[in-house]
């Protein structure tokens, strides 16, 4: 599916990061169909760590796909979650529990020099820079922009977002400082170091592992939906391996972020008059 240049060395590099989590994006032979890049001229592939997905591959061949979620919302990370929202919207769904990472693959662009981050996941930049040597991103990686052309998925600005409105506390200090103000109708997504008693909080995971927040996540901003709250608070977390791909998520999926207490209550007063 790459074209000839460089390609030797790129299959060496990714024969040590594949089958698992990673897409690469490389420039298209000719014979790829246009409607499979959406006219573009490079092409993003990967080979997933997955028995299943194997076996599927194995009996198709190559496979042109979109991701098993609805545009904009929470990606689904569970089969009976696929089942609930894509029942009746495709012919077959394949029951195979939850997955294995919670958040999608890392992206990156073999086609830039030096090679970009285009989509943080769960390979983190410390995971592939051994491989594939420096790599670079900017704002959009981080979830702070929104890219002028999408050549890959989750590189628009909103996306990944609950239907409850979500704030993002920006520093975990802010977060606390909320708290005590913040309405009864307002849902706490929290790690279990961060919980606090007496709130509507669902556990995002552990601190000590931020993997667990990552599987967590996107089921966590489902569960969000379900309790029907007015509104969301969520505290940030560092931007360091893994964490650096939970927060390109959650700043996609929130709806604000807030630097003070402040303009959090002036943003609550404002969402409760266009309610009224």
């Amino acid at each position: 599916s790459v074209s000839d240049t460089k390609e030797d060395r790129w299959v060496q590099d990714l024969e040590r990061v594949w089958p698992g989590p990673l897409t690469v994006v490389v420039k298209k032979r000719d014979g790829i169909p246009d409607i499979v890049t959406a006219g573009l001229p490079t092409v993003a592939v990967r080979m997933p760590d997955d028995e299943i997905a194997h076996d599927l591959i194995e009996m198709a061949g190559p496979i042109a796909a979109p991701s098993a979620n609805i545009s904009t919302r929470p990606s689904i990370t569970d089969s009976k979650d696929a089942i609930r929202f894509l029942d009746g919207r495709v012919d077959v769904i394949i029951d195979a529990g939850p997955t294995r990472f919670g958040i999608e693959s890392t992206i990156i662009d073999l086609t830039r020099k030096p090679i970009e981050l285009l989509r943080p996941g769960s390979y983190t930049i410390e995971d592939l820079e051994p491989v594939f040597g420096h790599i670079v991103y900017g704002e959009v990686a981080r979830g702070l922009g929104e890219a002028k052309v999408a050549i890959t998925p989750g590189m628009k600005y909103r996306h990944y977002s609950p239907s409850t409105k979500l704030i993002l506390a920006e520093t975990r200090d802010l977060f606390e400082e909320i708290l005590p103000y913040s309405p009864e109708d307002m849902v706490i997504l929290a790690t279990i170091e961060m919980e606090r008693p007496g709130r509507r909080t669902i556990v995002l995971g552990t601190d000590k592992d931020l993997y667990t927040v990552a599987h967590n996540l996107f089921s966590s901003f489902i569960a969000l939906d379900d309790m029907h709250a007015g509104y969301a608070l969520i505290h940030p977390f560092e931007e360091r391996g893994i964490g650096f791909a939970i927060m390109n998520r959650i700043r996609k999926a929130s709806y604000r972020t807030v630097k003070d207490v402040r303009e959090f209550l002036d943003l609550i007063g404002s969402m409760k008059e266009k309610v009224n």
